[in-house]
Formats: structure tokens, C-alpha cells, sequence
């Protein structure tokens, strides 16, 4: 036998002989020869158990002081109560065992000082150096939670759920969950009577509470209410005083414990609201737990938190229903390594935000936290790689459903977000997260990330760092929730299967990849009334589409929207898809459908944004969310793809265009001031097309397969200037000519792979190239480069300066409008037949001038033509066909240097 074999097997001997000493040693609490002293412990009395004693609780004590337990404490199967100031458990805290559940009613009451004293503090209940819990209560055979079977009403007095209630009976608490907008209409009853699966309570319902499940699209929405049990027939509690005095039990499960394994119990007013790792049920720095176990279980009037996984792994958490808890309630994951922890079939009724000033991770400043705390979450945790199946969270005040947060979390962990793992995330449900006001985002102001809008989500995901992986979340139902369904900021992630119903929003600025998924604006479900206010007025959304820097690639497929219009109110826009503000990189609509009061797409020109040139634009790859039998182009009214547009859509407030040709232009060297002005201008009606507005490089839409120039101020960094052509449709062989500056004597040109670029001798010979190719000008100090997207709808280049730097400055700096313009002014105005635009140049320039209207719609081109200095009038009133506001937009492009645009 090897020492290891050895080892092993003596461990195993000592284990398996380790019960029958522990029985034979046994004594009971209530005889005094059980104690050292010759006494039965007394009343505040601190108490030891040693190592070598088993303890049988035969009695319920005096409320003691601080009990130590080295050896075991067995509770005897019957009435009992243990009180005391704190419970620090080393060897065995055994109430029923899994063979042998307690059948009695069993209360350990946690009653202590107000104190926050070194590791553990005050009234808590701990394990460490071995301690073990045993926790069986018979009541873990009791249904933990099931659904309505049909809607009632204000004033009913019995429920029917959806499956035997087994195991309840009369006396016991029940929470049913609420089924709007508003968290508080939760209700807590106390049943008087059981028959089949018809419960009857008090007192009688204050609200509605829905029932049924609906099918749309062969899928079913489930919106039933759900039912949860609290009461258990062990019961861990802090002190009478805890809600007044902020100060209740907690629980810590350390490094070095033994087994934990709890079902049946009840645990209340448990939580030190402000003071960190103060929690109903808390594993603590405790590494890997294999085999630990809270279940069938509940948590109610939780003064912080309800189960926390903290630097912990491998815990199983099921069947635990929470009601009114205040903070987050479940935490997989608190510092962001935690791993394979598995949250099963759990339920959170009636998340409550902290009371001011109590929050646990304060951040400095004040105005939120580092962990959240300001928006709630049933569901809180700082990295995807714990198991989260079939749980619901049912109200969230000012919170969110399930929140995935890289807010506050060490750099030490980004690493853990690129472990090769599957997300395991199937069949959860949030609904009824609230926001601060009733409509619009009112009531509230801080300095925390998105104070406005970071409430009323029922799946919210921050930033995360997947690389190359890509997360995939299947099969959760969100439904009303004040704010929106599901709200993404990462691109790596595909939404599977969602139902998503009765919200706000359906899915916010989200840049996930969304699939097989049914949003439903209106269901039958009208509880709670109508649905809320957007934040810029307009009603209701399957799809909000938010700029985010121009940074959200939204990307649709096999998505139906239904009944998004119905019951919106008078004035009020709601639309399957509402873009707003900037988009660049890849997105597309694939194979959307439309159903019901439906109207496809609206593009808002509300909000921050909302009035960019560069305002958004979205491929409809297919037509499926249009209507159109061929890819199109859905621009923003200020896009700048305007200027090409073919058709307006007054109903979608939309450009449609083409998306054949369709370019996106990326560029980016460290050199760049991103605060400089660049434009590209194209060359044959000199057509300013701006960067993206706060895009992280310089950023352009355009249509290719024409020619441009590159014109500004900027310092052309020594060593990189990489340039990004693609194909907005992905399509081979699409390209487009720059004149880029380029002051040096010499160049390289590089694709992606260091592959060097072919050169050319003259611009007549790069103009027959069909793959990218450049002609350099060294004399005028630029380049010019033909680009033509690859087979993957993509031209990368890296332009590398070479030899000297010539000091040539292309571009011109920005002036003040008054070198070239002075008192241009529309005379007379308001409009009229004779009404004349008039304006004095100081140099020879080009002019481009041309009218819009309110909605940004070019009406007419006045003129576009080389002008000399001086005095200039300029027919308009004649252009205008009929009444409104109009706006006039000069362009001034100085004739005799490169281009440079002026607006005024």
C-alpha cells in the first residue's frame, strides 16, 4: 500500500468511526453532570462545548452569551429554542439528519449586541476549523413554490396553484408574488385551509394577480403569478429589535468547514444593513465547497441580502424562496472568480432596495456602490461561470432581475470572463422591476453608472471581456418590467429563445446577438395598466437602439414583434425598432416578422444625440422588417446618409436607402487628437461626409466606388495609421479611392498580415487596380489608396511613414466663420416669394446651399458653385412649395486649398 493509499484509508476509518463515538458520548443538556462546572448553564452565561462532548438539547436554555462549539450539539426531536448573543460552530451543529429529518419545531436566535467587531462581529452564527451544519428540517418536503392556476381578483380569499401544495397546511406564511409594474404588490397571507390545490388565507387579496399562459408563435409566454412558501419548521432569526435597531444575524461559512448542508429552514430577520459580509446565508472566502448545500429553504424580512458566494465555488442553492428582502438577494458570484456554483429553481419576491446610507460597498463620493446596491438585483454577480436554472425573480424596487456587473470588480479577475466554459443560463423569468418615478425616470439622482436608466431591467449586463468566445443565454422570459426586458453592452453574446412581453422596452441598446425570440408589446395580461413611459417620450419599443458612442452593433435574427402599437396612447410613438443616435460596425435584421398593431421601425430625434448627423443606420439585410424585397439602408433623418436617400418614410421618420455600396471607413492612429475635425469630402460634388459622432477612431458611412479626400488637422503618428474599409453588406470586390495625407518622403503600406500592398506609378494606373493598391505623392504630401473589400467584405491597411518628414500641413485649421462669411441672413423673414438669402465672402470659395426641413428632409439644392469675395443674394422663397420651418445649411469649401468645411 502507498502512504497516499494510506493516508486515504485511515482518513475513511477515523470517519466511519467517528458517529458511533459521537453517540456513545453523548449527554444530556439538562443534566447537570453534563457540564464541567456541575451546573446547567444560566442564563447570559457564556457556554464551551469541548471537543471530546456531545451535547443532546433536550430543554430550551436561558438566552445565553457567546456559545462555542468544539465537540456537537444535537437538538432532541421536539419544541425547542436555542438563544444566544453569537454561535461559533468547530465541530457539529446537527438539527435532524438527511436519513432522519427534524420533525419538531426547532428556533435559534441570534440576539447579541449591536456590535461590528473584528472577522465576525455581532450576532452570527459561524463555522470555521471544521465546524459542520446539519440542517434537516422535515418541512424541506414542503412545495417550495409553484403558479396561479387562473386570475383573482382584489377581495379573493383562495388561490389554486398549478400542482399539489404538498406539505402545506393551516398556519403557514405564503407570499404571492405581484404581476404589474409595481414590486409592492406582492401580498403575504397566512393559509386557513388546504383542499387539492386550492389554498385558502388571510387576509383577503388587495390586488390582482394573473393566471393564465398565453401562446404566440407556437411559444408559450407563461405570466403567472408565483406562490412561494416561508414557513419552515426550523428557524434561524435575529433578535426581536433587528428592524429597529438595523442590526439582525448573519451567517459565515469560512475556509476549513465542514460539510454545510441546510434544507427546511427558515431564516428572518437576518442582515447588518451597511456593514459588508453581514448576510442571511453567506460562504465567506471558503474555496471549494463540493457537496454544500442550501435548499428547500426560505429567507423573508431580510434586513440585507439573502445567499452570497463569496471567493467560494461548487455550492448548491435550490428551491430557497426569498420575500422582501432588502439589496440584492442572490450572489453567485461577489468578487467575480467565483465558479460552477448552481442557483436551481430558486425564487426572489419583492427585492427592496437599502435604506439611504446603508448601503454595504458604499462607492467614495457617494451616489451608488461598488456593488450595485442603488438598482437592486434578485440576481447579482460579477462573472457568468455559475449555473443559474429555472429561477424567477418577481419585483425588484428600482432594480433589475438578473444584473450581471463588472462595476467595482478587481482587474485580477478579467482573466475568469475568457475561461473556455459554457454559460449555464436556461429557463429563468424576471418580471415587475420597478424605476424611480411613474413615468419617465424622475425621483432620482447620483452619480452612479446610469442612474437614470439603470433600473426596471429584467436582465442587465455590463461590460464584460468574453475575446473570442461567445456567450450564449437560453430560454428566459422577461415580462413587465418598467424599463425594459433585457439590456446588453456586449457584443459577444447571443440571446436564444427569450420571451419577452409588456415591457417598456423590449431590449435596450443591446448589441448582443438576439435569435428565436418573440417580443410582445401588449398581452392579455392587463394588469398594472399601461405600459410606461420612455425616457424621450416616446411610447414603447420591441427594440431600442441607443448610440452608446456609435459603439452598438445590433444584429436580429428570426425575430417576431407583436402587437408593439396596441393601446398606445394619442401622440405617442412605439415602433418594433426605434433607432437613436450613432451606429457603426456590423448589425442587420435577418428574417424579422410582424405581427398585429406593428409599426416597423421609428427613428427618434429625441434625446442626447438624437440630432447627430451621424445618427443612426440600420441594414435590414433581407427587407423582412420593412417590407422591401431587397437589403435596404433605414437612415436616421440627420444620417449622413441622407444625401443619397431614395425614399422618405414620413410614418418611420427614415430614410430608405440602398444597402448595396454602402461603406463604413474606420481609422485609427495613436496620433490622432479625436477632438480635431476630419472629414472626407467627395470629390465629384464635393459632399462633406463627418466622423461619427464620440466614436472611439475617426468613423465614416458613405457609399463606395467613388472617389474621396481625407482633409483636416491632425499629427499622423510615426509609427501606425491603420485605415478599415468594409462592406456595410460584407461583399467581395466593393471598393473606394482616398486621397489620405501623408507628409513624408517615403512610405510603407501594409495589409493586416504585414503583407506589403502593391504600389502603382500614377493615378490612371491604380484606377484600373482591382485589389487595393496606392499611389504615392510625395511632392503633394498624400497618398492615394484604392481600397477593395476581400472575400470577407473587409480592406485592412496599415500605412507606415518612411524617410523624412516634409512639414507639408494638409488641411487647413479651423477659423472663425467670420473670415468667410459675414451676415448671412435671410431677408425678408419669415419666408416669402422674395425672401433672399444674403452673405458677404472674404475669399473665393465654393458654396454648397440647400434647404431642409424640420425633419431634416432636403427639399431643394440652391446652388453649388464657385463664388467670388464680396457680397452675394441668393433667391430662396421662390424654392418653397408650401408653409413651414425650414433650414437653411451653407457649406463654404475653400476653392484655392484642400477642402475645408465651414458650418455657421
Amino acid at each position: 500500500m502507498t502512504y497516499k493509499n494510506a493516508a486515504r484509508f485511515l482518513y475513511l476509518f477515523f470517519a466511519l468511526t467517528a458517529i458511533p463515538c459521537t453517540l456513545l458520548a453523548q449527554q444530556n443538556w439538562s443534566n447537570p453532570s453534563s457540564w464541567a462546572s456541575g451546573e446547567v448553564p444560566k442564563a447570559n452565561q457564556d457556554i464551551r462545548i469541548p471537543a471530546d462532548k456531545t451535547i443532546l438539547l433536550d430543554v430550551s436554555p436561558p438566552n445565553l452569551g457567546n456559545l462555542v462549539i468544539e465537540g456537537s450539539l444535537i437538538f432532541e426531536d421536539k419544541n425547542l429554542s436555542l438563544t444566544a448573543e453569537t454561535i461559533k460552530v468547530m465541530g457539529l451543529l446537527q438539527i435532524g439528519t438527511a436519513e432522519t429529518p427534524f420533525q419538531s419545531n426547532a428556533t435559534i436566535t441570534l440576539n447579541g449586541p449591536k456590535v461590528d467587531e473584528e472577522v465576525f462581529g455581532g450576532r452570527f452564527l459561524t463555522t470555521l476549523s471544521g465546524g459542520s451544519l446539519q440542517l434537516h428540517g422535515a418541512s424541506a418536503a414542503k412545495l417550495s413554490w409553484g403558479q396561479l392556476e387562473g386570475t383573482v381578483q382584489p377581495g379573493a380569499t383562495s388561490i389554486t396553484l398549478d400542482q399539489t401544495p404538498v406539505g402545506w397546511e393551516t398556519g403557514d406564511k405564503i407570499a404571492i408574488a405581484p404581476s404589474g409594474y409595481e414590486p409592492y404588490e406582492a401580498e403575504e397571507l397566512t393559509i386557513t385551509g388546504v383542499a387539492g390545490n386550492t389554498i385558502s388565507f388571510v387576509p383577503a387579496l388587495q390586488f390582482p394577480h394573473f393566471g393564465e399562459i398565453q401562446e404566440y408563435e407556437g411559444k408559450l409566454l407563461d405570466e403567472r403569478a408565483e406562490v412561494g412558501m416561508l414557513t419552515r419548521n426550523i428557524k434561524i432569526r435575529g433578535a426581536q429589535d433587528s428592524e429597529e435597531q438595523r442590526f439582525g444575524g448573519h451567517t459565515m461559512i469560512l475556509n476549513e468547514s465542514g460539510p454545510i448542508h441546510i434544507e427546511g429552514v427558515e431564516f428572518t430577520l437576518m442582515g447588518q444593513p451597511g456593514i459588508e459580509a453581514r448576510y442571511n446565508m453567506h460562504w465567506h472566502l471558503a474555496g471549494d465547497r463540493e457537496g454544500d448545500y442550501i435548499k428547500n429553504s426560505s429567507i423573508h424580512h431580510s434586513l440585507q441580502r439573502g445567499v452570497v458566494i463569496h471567493r467560494t465555488d461548487n455550492v448548491l442553492v435550490e428551491d430557497v424562496v426569498a420575500y422582501n428582502v432588502r439589496n440584492h438577494v442572490f450572489i453567485p458570484a461577489e468578487d467575480g472568480p467565483e465558479i460552477n456554483n448552481t442557483f436551481r429553481h430558486n425564487l426572489a419576491i419583492l427585492v427592496r432596495k437599502p435604506e439611504k446610507g446603508f448601503f454595504a460597498f458604499p462607492r467614495d463620493g457617494g451616489g451608488g456602490s461598488n456593488q450595485g446596491e442603488q438598482r437592486v438585483g434578485g440576481f447579482w454577480m460579477r462573472n457568468v461561470h455559475n449555473n443559474l436554472i429555472d429561477n424567477h425573480v418577481a419585483g425588484s424596487e428600482r432594480g433589475t432581475g438578473f444584473f450581471f456587473d463588472t462595476r467595482g470588480r478587481s482587474r485580477d479577475f478579467r482573466e475568469i470572463d475568457l475561461l473556455p466554459r459554457e454559460v449555464v443560463f436556461d429557463g429563468n423569468v424576471a418580471h415587475s422591476c420597478s424605476v424611480p418615478g411613474n413615468l419617465g425616470n424622475e425621483g432620482i439622482s447620483n452619480t452612479a453608472l446610469y442612474s437614470q436608466v439603470g433600473h426596471g431591467h429584467g436582465f442587465f449586463m455590463t461590460t464584460f471581456n468574453p475575446g473570442d468566445l461567445m456567450w450564449t443565454f437560453n430560454n428566459f422570459t422577461s415580462y413587465k418590467n418598467a424599463m425594459s426586458g433585457v439590456w446588453t453592452e456586449i457584443t459577444n453574446v447571443t440571446l436564444d429563445n427569450f420571451m419577452i412581453a409588456d415591457n417598456a422596452i423590449g431590449l435596450l441598446s443591446s448589441e448582443s446577438h438576439v435569435q428565436n425570440t418573440v417580443v410582445i408589446g401588449k398581452s392579455a395580461n392587463t394588469i398594472g395598466g399601461k405600459n410606461r413611459h420612455l425616457r424621450h417620450g416616446d411610447r414603447r419599443a420591441g427594440y431600442y437602439s441607443i448610440a452608446q458612442g456609435g459603439r452598438k452593433q445590433p444584429k436580429l435574427t428570426n425575430v417576431t414583434f407583436i402587437d408593439i402599437n396596441k393601446d398606445v396612447e394619442e401622440g405617442k410613438v412605439a415602433a418594433a425598432v426605434i433607432g437613436h443616435g450613432g451606429h457603426r460596425g456590423k448589425n442587420f435584421f435577418r428574417s424579422v416578422q410582424l405581427k398585429g398593431e406593428t409599426l416597423p421601425v421609428w427613428m427618434s430625434t429625441r434625446g442626447s444625440k438624437g440630432d447627430n448627423e451621424n445618427s443612426s443606420f440600420l441594414l435590414d439585410e433581407d427587407g423582412s422588417l420593412t417590407g422591401y424585397d431587397r437589403p435596404v439602408l433605414i437612415a436616421h433623418p440627420y444620417s449622413s446618409f441622407r444625401h443619397d436617400a431614395i425614399e422618405y418614410r414620413e410614418e418611420w421618420q427614415a430614410y430608405i436607402l440602398e444597402a448595396e455600396g454602402a461603406m463604413q471607413l474606420k481609422m485609427n492612429g495613436i496620433g490622432f487628437d479625436l477632438e480635431q475635425e476630419v472629414s472626407l469630402i467627395r470629390d465629384f460634388d464635393r459632399l462633406r461626409i463627418p466622423k461619427q459622432q464620440h466614436a472611439h477612431q475617426r468613423f465614416f458611412n458613405f457609399f463606395g466606388q467613388q472617389s474621396y479626400t481625407i482633409v483636416g488637422q491632425w499629427e499622423i503618428d510615426e509609427k501606425d495609421n491603420y485605415l478599415e474599409l468594409r462592406s456595410v453588406m460584407e461583399k467581395e470586390g466593393e471598393w473606394t479611392t482616398f486621397k489620405h495625407p501623408f507628409p513624408y518622403t517615403g512610405i510603407l503600406v501594409l495589409d493586416r498580415e504585414d503583407n506589403p500592398i502593391t504600389q502603382v506609378n500614377s493615378l490612371a494606373e491604380l484606377d484600373a487596380q482591382q485589389a487595393t493598391a496606392y499611389y504615392f505623392d510625395p511632392a503633394q504630401g498624400a497618398v492615394y489608396l484604392k481600397m477593395v473589400t476581400d472575400e470577407t467584405g473587409y480592406s485592412n491597411i496599415n500605412l507606415i511613414p518612411q524617410g523624412e518628414k516634409t512639414g507639408n500641413n494638409y488641411g487647413i485649421e479651423y477659423g472663425d466663420i467670420r473670415q468667410f462669411v459675414l451676415d448671412a441672413k435671410v431677408y425678408p423673414n419669415p419666408l416669402s416669394a422674395d425672401s433672399r438669402l444674403e452673405y458677404t465672402l472674404l475669399q473665393d470659395q465654393v458654396v454648397a446651399i440647400s434647404i431642409y426641413d424640420i425633419l431634416g428632409r432636403k427639399v431643394k439644392t440652391l446652388l453649388v458653385e464657385e463664388q467670388e469675395d464680396g457680397f452675394h443674394s441668393v433667391p430662396i422663397g421662390e424654392h418653397v412649395m408650401q408653409s413651414g420651418t425650414y433650414v437653411v445649411d451653407i457649406n463654404f469649401l475653400v476653392s484655392s486649398l484642400p477642402i475645408k468645411i465651414i458650418k455657421p
